[in-house]
């Protein structure tokens, strides 16, 4: 998901104006593929820890911390985007866009990284 985002951003660098270029298209059919192939078996990973009896509080925690932990992803990735922007909303132009959506981005990609590295040192614990 990381390298897709990262694709991404070379992509929008190399030709901004066309964004429904059947690259980009492909780029976002991966990375929202490899998002949905990521996410239900890590739902399942955590859920399957939690004993029988209590699998409905187990549950309902998991909900609420995806919720709260997407809600304050999207707040804090905007706040980058819009300091990124260095220009109001209206004044700002595609090459503005384009810098603040990349910077964006990359965190995004970096983070993506740092939570796969983070994932295989947990395997490795394990065994």
């Amino acid at each position: 998901m990381g390298t897709c985002l990262f694709l991404l951003i070379w992509s929008l660098h190399a030709d901004g104006v066309h964004l429904l270029q059947i690259q980009n298209i492909l780029i976002l059919l991966v990375y929202g593929f490899g998002l949905g192939m990521a996410t239900t078996p890590l739902a399942n990973t955590i859920l399957k820890r939690v004993p029988t009896a209590s699998a409905g509080t187990g549950s309902g925690l998991f909900t609420t911390f995806m919720y709260i932990a997407n809600a304050l992803g999207v707040a804090l990735i905007s706040i980058l985007f819009s300091f990124s922007l260095h220009a109001s909303f209206a004044e700002a132009g595609l090459s503005d866009y384009v810098r603040a959506f990349s910077v964006s981005a990359a965190v995004c990609g970096t983070l993506a990284f740092a939570a796969f590295g983070c994932i295989c040192m947990l395997k490795g614990e394990r065994k």
